[in-house]
């Protein structure tokens, strides 16, 4: 995932948007997406006392399912995500952004995550999604 030079990136499963921003002395900033104008969270680079898991959601339908999970990258290797109980675990690809940030996506609608990095774990439930429906249209 290269937000650095586009910007702006749509997640492949949940069609959420990553965007990577400049906020205030010039840190890196990591905004979230979950839908067309719908901005869900602002990560703040160096921030003291950062946890490696900021939040996590999950959305879709029972077969286009996904689980999305992102936060501070506290050392120098992208943590290990695990979504969904231990017994069955599904381990997700992670991408590093701006070298300050991760995000990792996976299928299914899981209820909990784990990261693992540096000298730090964290453990939580993911937040469900629903998207707004499409605009009826004008109403006469």
């Amino acid at each position: 995932m290269d937000c650095a030079r586009e910007r702006a990136v749509p997640l492949p499963l949940s069609g959420c948007l990553v965007r990577l921003g400049t906020g205030s002395r010039r840190r890196a900033v990591l905004e979230i997406y979950v839908e067309p104008g719908g901005l869900f969270d602002v990560v703040l680079a160096d921030v003291l006392g950062a946890r490696p898991l900021r939040a996590a959601v999950r959305g879709g339908g029972t077969r286009d399912g996904w689980s999305l999970a992102w936060g501070h990258l506290l050392g120098p290797a992208a943590p290990v995500v695990t979504f969904g109980p231990r017994r069955a675990a599904a381990r997700a690809p992670v991408a590093v952004v701006a070298d300050a940030f991760w995000v990792a996506e996976v299928p299914g609608r899981h209820r909990r995550v784990q990261v693992t990095c540096a000298d730090a774990s964290d453990t939580g439930r993911l937040h469900r999604i629903r998207r707004s429906p499409a605009p009826a249209g004008p109403v006469a």
